[in-house]
């Protein structure tokens, strides 16, 4: 009898022992608990930059069927809070193992865009956008391919839509900005390539310190398009301020590919500034950024 006795007092122990413990269960097994799930809402810039997919969470379910911790496994950031959000509002019946209820953990995946449809404010925002993507997408293509008469409504069509985003998009007004001013300074019009240059370089410089090689690029547009309406003066003024964001751009960690736009764009500016201080009579000040340009390993039309 006493063995017997001990024999049931083990199984009571790790009887308890296993309930206390918290259970891997499948995904399916705790769907058949749920009782109560919240929608989660598809985040407004999520939807904006068209970003869709899976959220993959860990999460632990308590005795009593509430959610006590949640934990991301995979997804995009902007969509991984939502989805934490409402799960941690889902609610089970309690999981039963050997009698005892008992904590568990399961995986979870939603899926986005499963969320709340779109308010009509929403959808007539992604309409805009879609448009904007659509035309500069456009007028990029053939601007550079230089077809200039066709790319004109494109370009002109982005530069306008481009304003009236909100939140403010910088990057896609810069882009339209400047797509629209080079369009111009090939159809001869400098002026009016000149104001699209300018205010290119005033929503980078709104945009502080967030886009330097933007910022540096657009410094350099402004200079490009004064040097063809022969201020010279205005011209290198803003040549130097382009080149002073590139030497720091180029002091800062980047990846290869990174590394290479920017050179390429910065030799361009340093032989450009150069060749207008020939104009003006300082060659000698030409040869020091002469001298700095072939520092710069160029091959085919870009650099190594």
């Amino acid at each position: 009898m006493k063995d017997l006795a001990r024999v049931l007092a083990v199984a009571l122990l790790l009887s308890e022992l296993l309930s206390a413990q918290t259970r891997e269960i499948s995904s399916d097994e705790a769907d058949r608990h749920l009782v109560k799930s919240v929608q989660a809402a598809y985040p407004e810039m999520a939807q904006i930059a068209h970003i869709l997919g899976d959220v993959t969470l860990r999460v632990t379910i308590s005795k009593t069927g509430d959610v006590t911790d949640v934990q991301s496994v995979s997804g995009h950031p902007l969509l991984i809070q939502a989805a934490e959000k409402a799960v941690r509002q889902w609610h089970y019946t309690p999981f039963e193992f050997a009698g005892r209820r008992t904590a568990v953990v399961t995986t979870v995946a939603i899926t986005f865009p499963k969320g709340l449809p779109l308010t009509p404010k929403e959808s007539e925002k992604r309409k805009e956008l879609n448009q904007l993507l659509g035309d500069l997408t456009a007028c990029t293509f053939m601007v550079e391919t230089k077809k200039f008469e066709k790319a004109e409504p494109f370009c002109r069509r982005a530069a306008a839509f481009s304003k009236t985003l909100d939140p403010p998009q910088p990057l896609l007004r810069m882009e339209a900005c400047k797509y629209m001013g080079h369009l111009l300074s090939f159809q001869g019009k400098t002026e009016e390539a000149l104001q699209n240059y300018q205010e290119e370089l005033l929503i980078a410089l709104k945009a502080g310190e967030s886009y330097p090689a933007a910022l540096a690029e657009a410094y350099a547009n402004v200079g490009n398009i004064k040097r063809d309406l022969d201020d010279q003066k205005g011209a290198v003024e803003h040549y130097e301020k382009a080149e002073r964001i590139y030497r720091q751009i180029n002091k800062d960690p980047a990846s290869e590919a990174e590394k290479t736009v920017y050179a390429y764009a910065f030799w361009r500016v340093l032989r450009s500034h150069a060749e207008i201080l020939r104009q003006m009579g300082q060659p000698a000040d030409a040869a020091v950024l002469e001298h700095e340009a072939a520092g710069i390993v160029v091959d085919e039309g870009g650099p190594r």
